[in-house]
């Protein structure tokens, strides 16, 4: 990714994307082009990109240490239908510990629950991990390819 010095003043929470790349120097608007892949997954990966740096700023740029024995913990979400439509919501968070198994990869995991839950607790950031888990929606996948054809 592309970083520079900003001049504007660095949030002390991290809510967003947006407040991500003021800590880390990224530039919000610097993503990879991913007009190569079927519509259908290019929201998905640009959404993993945004939460890794999002993630990485919320957790001030800890790597889990597999060999430390400590828990790491990760968030689970569901899909409960709704009047809205979306029905992405945030179930739980949980745990692993060196040797045991992970259901995520290692950049979506936190240090300590808290992180964990305040991460998925904040709006733009749980667009973040509902556009990377779950296909659009049918009315998404339209908008989007109209919005090819334009």
């Amino acid at each position: 990714m592309i970083k520079t010095k900003l001049s504007k003043k660095k949030p002390s929470i991290i809510t967003s994307y947006e407040d991500a790349c003021l800590v880390t120097g990224h530039i919000s608007t610097a993503l990879p082009d991913v007009s190569m892949l079927p519509i259908e997954h290019q929201s998905s990966f640009i959404a993993y990109i945004k939460l890794v740096i999002t993630l990485d700023a919320i957790r001030k740029f800890w790597r889990p240490d597999w060999k430390d024995g400590k828990a790491k913990y990760y968030n689970w979400f569901e899909i409960v239908p709704d009047k809205s439509g979306s029905g992405f919501v945030f179930s739980s968070t949980s745990s692993d510990y060196a040797g045991a198994s992970t259901d995520v990869g290692s950049r979506l995991l936190f240090e300590t629950e808290e992180q964990a839950i305040f991460a998925a607790s904040q709006p733009k950031i749980l667009e973040l991990y509902k556009d990377y888990l779950l296909y659009p929606s049918d009315k998404e996948l339209r908008k989007m390819k109209l919005k090819e054809l334009l």
